[in-house]
C-alpha cells in the first residue's frame, strides 16, 4: 500500500470524525506526520487506527498511508477528495480565514483576540473560536496596509502586517499564525559598586525575526515592554519568547545613565532570572530657564539628545515654578555628535545648547525668546495652492531634536510658525498625493514658497522573451540607487511575493518618500535614481534602467528569458548532508547581517532551506550576487551565485570562536573584533558578519566566527591594544588580556586651560609591538585633578595614550581633541614606574558625519 493511495469506495458507515466549519489543511498534514511517528513507536492508538482501516500489513506505512487513514476517518475515499473538501470550506468571499495554532502541536488556540487596523481608516476586533479561527473582513478599495495584533493570556503577543502597492492590495484566502507559550525571564540591576538599584525600568525589545509568509511580516508584539526592579534590584518579565537572539535591553533610572546594555549576559542567565545588568553613574546637569525679562518659566520641556533617539535613552524633564530643571545622570563623553539639550515651550522659540565636559560643574542659565513669525505658501507644479500639506521639523543646527512645531497648509496653501527661531530649520512637507520633500524655513520679508511634485508613475508589460506571450504572475520590487552605487537598495524586499497581474501588465506608483534624501547638516542630499526589478518563476530576473525624478509617467517593458533552476546539496565539513541550512542571496535586498549563525534580516532577501537530504533548488540570477549558506549549529559558507550555479555540492566550514579574559572595562569602552580582510578587495561588502560578544564570567565570548586573521580592539574614549588573533576553523581561540604582571604605573595629566576639571575619562595602555602572549589592556579613570595609576601591568614595552574631547565647539575642519602620549618600558624587576607629568596637545580630529537617515 505504501507509495500510492487506493481509491476505495466511500466508507459505507458513518464517519468517525467530522470536519469543523473552517478546517485547516496544514493541521491535518501535521496530524498525518504525528500519526506516522506514533505508529513507528508502537503507540497502541496509532496501531489501532491503521489496522481498523487498512488491516494488518507487514510493510511499514508511509506518509500517504497516514493521510489516507485521516481521510477515511472523515468519510472520504482518498486524500485528494478530503483535501478538496477542506479547501472548499476555508474559502471566504474576499475575506481571509485567520487561524491561530500552537507551533509545536498544531492545536487551535481558542480565545485569541485580534485587533485589526487597516487603511483607509478601519478598526475591528475579533476572537478565535473553538477551531482557532476568525474571518478577517475584506479589504476596502485602495487599501495600502493591514495590521493584526494578536493577544492571548497564555501566549507571546504577535503582530502581523501587510502593505501593498495600490495595484496589488489583496489578502491570502487563509493565514496561519503560531503563538508559543509565554516564558518568564529576569535578573538583577546593579551599579558599578555592586549595589542593587531599585525602581529602575528595564525596557525590553523582543520582536524576533519576521516570518515572511503570504506577503506578511510577522513579529512578536514586544516593543519597549517594561519591568520595574524591586528594592533588591530584581525584575521579571513574563511574556518572553523562547528565542532571545534579537533581544535588546535598556535600563532607565533618574540617577544613572540611560542606555542599552551591550553586550548582554547569556540568554541562559535571563531564563534563570539571574541576568546581571550594570548601570553606570553619569554627570549631573541642572539649571534655570527664564524669558527675556528674566522671569522664570514653568513647564518648559527639556530634552537631552536627538529626537531620533528612542524614548528610553533620551531623558527629558520639565521645569518647575522657579524655572529649574535637573538631570541626575547624563552621558557626556564620546560619541559622534556633541551632547545637546533642547528647550521647548508654547509661545516661545525653541532653544538648543551643546554640552561640554565641564558644563555640569556650573548650573546652566537658558533664556527663551518669543521668536519671529515664519510664513509660507505651498503650491503644485502649476502654481496652484495645495491645502492639507503637513509640515514638521526635521533638523536644526545640525541636530534632529525639535518636535514641538507642526502645521498644515490652509485652503490657500498658506502656513505660519508664530514663534520660529531666528536661524533656519529644515522641515518635511508631507501630502498623500505628492512626494515628501524638504524645505528650509527661515525668516524673510516675503512668504516662503514651496513647490510640490507628483509621485513618479511607471507601467509596462512582462512577457516571455521567446514567445512574446504575457507572464501573468511575477514579483515586482522597486528600489533606489545613488550615483556611485552598483547595486540598488530595494525599498521593501520583505514584500517579495508573486502577484497575478491582468494580461501581464503592471502599474507602479513610487512612494512619496522614495526621492527623499538627507545630506550633511540635515539639509537635502543627493537625489537617488529609481529602478524596478521583475522576478518570475522559471525566468531570469530583469532590472530596469535608472529612472530619474521628474520623468512623470514612464513606460518600461520587461521581456524575460526562460531559465531552469539548479539543484544541489549542502554538506557538513565532514561531508554529511545538512538539513535546515539556509541559502541567502544578497544583493536583491539590503545588507545581510549575520548574527549567531543567522541572517537577521532574512525577510529582505531571497532565501531557500535545504530538505532532510540537504537538497535545494537555486534560481539563476541576472548578476553575480554574494550568497551566504548558514546553519547555526554546523557551519557557514560565503560564496557567489555563479559558484552556486556551477557546482552541485556546497561544503560548509565549521564555526570558530574566540574566548577573551579581561578586566572590567571603564565608561565608554568596549572590546570589538574584526577581520582586516573584510575591508580588502576580496571582501563581499553586502555581507556583514556581526562579531557579537556574549558576557561570561571573567570576560567575553565571540561565537559564530569565520576562520582567518582577526584583530581585536579595545575602543572607547582612548585608543587601545590591537592584538592579531588567528581564528581557526572549528576551534575556540583563547586570549588573555588581563596581563599577568605585578607592576604598576602612575602619572599626572596637566589640566588644559579651557577646562575647569577632569571628568572621569578612559585611559588605556597599548603594547608595542603587536600582540604576543599576555598583554595589558586595562582601562582606567583619571581623577578630577588629573592623577592616574594602573595596576597589574606585565613587563614589556608600552605606548600610553590619553585621548579626550575639548569643550571647544567643533569647526568645519573637525573636532578639537586633546591627546597625551608617552612610550615606556616596564622591566622585569620594576614594581612601580612614575611617568611624571604629561602635557596634552590640542589637535583637530576630522569627523566624517554620515547623512541623517
Amino acid at each position: 500500500m505504501s507509495g500510492s493511495q487506493p481509491d476505495f469506495p466511500r466508507p459505507s458507515g458513518s464517519p468517525t470524525r467530522q470536519l469543523p466549519p473552517r478546517p485547516n489543511l496544514d493541521f491535518y498534514r501535521n496530524e498525518a506526520k504525528s500519526l506516522l511517528k506514533a505508529h513507528a513507536t508502537g503507540a497502541p492508538e496509532a496501531l489501532a487506527r491503521f489496522v481498523s482501516l487498512r488491516g494488518a500489513k507487514e510493510e511499514p506505512p508511509a506518509l500517504n498511508d497516514a493521510q489516507w487513514v485521516i481521510a477515511r476517518e472523515h468519510g472520504f475515499k482518498n486524500w485528494a477528495e478530503f483535501k478538496e473538501a477542506v479547501l472548499s470550506r476555508t474559502r471566504t468571499e474576499g475575506g481571509m480565514l485567520f487561524r491561530v495554532v500552537d507551533p509545536e502541536t498544531g492545536e487551535p488556540i481558542v480565545g485569541a483576540v485580534l485587533s485589526i487596523e487597516a487603511s483607509p481608516a478601519a478598526k475591528n476586533q475579533l476572537k478565535t473560536g473553538a477551531d482557532g479561527t476568525a474571518v478577517v473582513p475584506p479589504l476596502a478599495s485602495g487599501s495600502q496596509y493591514l495590521s493584526i495584533r494578536v493577544v492571548h493570556s497564555e501566549r507571546v503577543p504577535r503582530l502581523v502586517s501587510w502593505s501593498w502597492n495600490r495595484q496589488t492590495a489583496r489578502l491570502p484566502e487563509t493565514f496561519v499564525l503560531t503563538m508559543e507559550r509565554r516564558r518568564t525571564i529576569g535578573g538583577v540591576v546593579r551599579n558599578r559598586r555592586g549595589e542593587p538599584v531599585g525602581h529602575a525600568r528595564v525596557v525590553l525589545i523582543l520582536r524576533g525575526s519576521s516570518g515572511d509568509r503570504e506577503g506578511a511580516q510577522v513579529f512578536n508584539d514586544l516593543w519597549e515592554r517594561e519591568a520595574v526592579t524591586d528594592a533588591e534590584g530584581r525584575w521579571t518579565f513574563s511574556e518572553a519568547p523562547s528565542d532571545l537572539i534579537r533581544m535588546s535591553v535598556a535600563v532607565a533610572h533618574p540617577e544613572y545613565v540611560r542606555e542599552r546594555i551591550d553586550p548582554l549576559p547569556p540568554a541562559e542567565a535571563f531564563r534563570a532570572r539571574e541576568a546581571v545588568l550594570i548601570v553606570r553613574d553619569g554627570s549631573v546637569c541642572e539649571g534655570t530657564v527664564i524669558d527675556a525679562a528674566g522671569v522664570p518659566l514653568n513647564g518648559v520641556e527639556v530634552f537631552f539628545g536627538e529626537a531620533g533617539s528612542d524614548s528610553v535613552t533620551r531623558p527629558s524633564t520639565i521645569t518647575d515654578v522657579a524655572g529649574r530643571f535637573r538631570f541626575g545622570a547624563l552621558s557626556l563623553e564620546g560619541g559622534r555628535d556633541r551632547p545637546i539639550l533642547t528647550f521647548i515651550a508654547p509661545g516661545y522659540a525653541p532653544e538648543l545648547i551643546e554640552l561640554f565636559i565641564d558644563v555640569p560643574s556650573v548650573p546652566l542659565r537658558v533664556v527663551l525668546s518669543e521668536g519671529t513669525p515664519i510664513r509660507g505658501r505651498i503650491v503644485d507644479a502649476e502654481g496652484k495652492p495645495v491645502a492639507g500639506v503637513h509640515l514638521g521639523p526635521h533638523s536644526w543646527r545640525g541636530h534632529r531634536s525639535l518636535r514641538n512645531w507642526f502645521a498644515d497648509s490652509d485652503e490657500n496653501g498658506e502656513f505660519v510658525w508664530e514663534h520660529g527661531p531666528d536661524d533656519s530649520v529644515w522641515c518635511l512637507l508631507v501630502h498623500e498625493d505628492f512626494e515628501v520633500q524638504m524645505g528650509e524655513l527661515r525668516v524673510q520679508a516675503d512668504p516662503l514658497v514651496f513647490r510640490m511634485r507628483r509621485p513618479l508613475r511607471v507601467e509596462g508589460s512582462v512577457v516571455d522573451a521567446r514567445t512574446g506571450l504575457p507572464i501573468p504572475i511575477f514579483t515586482l520590487l522597486a528600489g533606489k540607487e545613488f550615483g556611485g552605487q552598483t547595486v540598488p537598495f530595494w525599498n521593501d524586499p520583505r514584500l517579495r511575493r508573486p502577484v497575478e497581474y491582468r494580461e501581464g501588465r503592471y502599474l507602479h506608483h513610487f512612494g512619496r518618500y522614495d526621492f527623499l534624501s538627507v545630506g550633511h547638516g540635515g539639509g537635502p542630499g543627493e537625489e537617488p535614481f529609481q529602478r524596478i526589478r521583475i522576478e518570475a518563476n522559471g525566468y531570469l530576473p530583469s532590472v530596469s534602467r535608472r529612472i530619474a525624478r521628474g520623468e512623470g509617467n514612464v513606460v518600461i517593458d520587461f521581456p524575460l528569458s526562460p531559465i531552469a533552476d539548479v539543484s544541489g546539496t549542502v554538506v557538513s565539513p565532514e561531508g554529511k548532508p545538512v538539513e535546515g541550512a539556509r541559502l541567502t542571496v544578497v544583493g536583491t535586498g539590503g545588507v545581510a547581517t549575520i548574527r549567531a549563525g543567522r541572517v537577521i534580516q532574512e525577510d529582505e532577501h531571497w532565501t531557500v532551506e535545504t530538505d532532510e537530504k540537504g537538497s535545494y533548488d537555486f534560481p539563476a540570477q541576472e548578476a553575480n550576487f554574494p550568497v551566504v549558506v548558514l546553519h547555526p549549529d554546523i557551519g557557514y559558507l560565503v560564496t557567489t551565485s555563479e559558484e552556486v550555479l556551477g557546482t552541485s555540492v556546497l561544503r560548509l566550514q565549521a564555526w570558530a570562536g574566540v574566548r577573551v579574559k579581561t578586566s572590567p572595562l571603564p565608561v565608554g569602552s568596549h572590546i570589538s573584533l574584526f577581520f582586516p580582510d573584510e575591508k580588502g578587495p576580496t571582501a563581499l561588502p553586502a555581507i556583514l558578519l556581526e562579531k557579537q560578544a556574549t558576557a561570561e564570567e571573567g570576560g567575553l565570548f565571540f561565537g559564530h566566527l569565520r576562520a582567518g586573521l582577526a584583530q581585536m580592539a579595545v575602543a572607547g574614549l582612548a585608543w587601545g591594544h590591537m592584538p592579531f588573533i588567528e581564528v581557526v576553523e572549528g576551534s575556540v581561540t583563547e586570549i588573555d588580556l588581563r596581563g599577568r604582571g605585578e607592576g604598576s604605573i602612575c602619572g599626572r595629566l596637566t589640566l588644559p586651560g579651557d577646562m575647569s576639571r577632569f571628568e572621569p575619562l578612559a585611559i588605556q595602555g597599548r603594547l608595542m609591538p603587536c600582540f604576543s602572549g599576555a598583554a595589558f589592556t586595562g582601562a582606567f579613570e583619571i581623577d578630577p585633578d588629573g592623577v592616574f595609576h594602573v595596576d597589574g601591568v606585565a613587563p614589556g614595552k608600552y605606548r600610553l595614550v590619553i585621548h579626550f574631547r575639548s569643550p571647544r565647539p567643533a569647526t568645519a575642519e573637525g573636532m578639537p581633541v586633546y591627546i597625551a602620549t608617552t612610550e615606556f618600558t616596564l622591566g622585569e624587576e620594576t614594581k612601580r614606574l612614575d611617568l611624571g607629568t604629561m602635557q596634552p596637545e590640542l589637535k583637530i580630529a576630522t569627523v566624517s558625519k554620515p547623512p541623517i537617515p
